[in-house]
């Protein structure tokens, strides 16, 4: 189900079929950006405590907690970036819905081909937007 806020006061509410592939696909994306977001917030935490536990350290300990502050760097910037890679494939896992500003087109993007097809061999000449590929 995907909804597009057409103004204040109107909704478009689209529901289109989904594979199970493509459910997977979306499940998996969404999975992996809730994990990676999560290795980096509990990087940057344990980087915290690092640091905190770094001023409390003698100078014989001190190597090691900076051995490990840069390990807990490390695994947050290697995280960030996956998660918004992770980011960036649940966009491209999903359904964009548009409404173009006569309110007359809608345009889906991210539709199996297969969908598309099927869509389109349905409407009529005269109901075609723009010259089917």
């Amino acid at each position: 189900m995907a909804w597009v806020r057409v103004c204040q006061s109107e909704w478009l509410s689209v529901e289109l079929p989904w594979s199970t592939e493509a459910l997977d696909r979306l499940r998996a994306a969404r999975a992996r950006r809730r994990n990676l977001w999560i290795g980096a917030v509990a990087s940057l935490v344990g980087g915290l405590v690092t640091l905190v536990a770094m001023g409390r350290a003698g100078a014989a300990e001190l190597p090691a907690y900076r051995l490990g502050a840069l390990a807990l760097l490390a695994t947050l910037v290697v995280c960030v970036i996956g998660a918004l890679v992770a980011e960036w494939r649940v966009g491209q896992a999903s359904v964009a819905v548009d409404l173009d500003a006569s309110r007359r087109w809608v345009t889906l993007r991210g539709v199996a081909p297969e969908f598309a097809q099927a869509v389109r061999a349905r409407q009529s000449p005269s109901d075609q937007p723009y010259p089917a590929p």
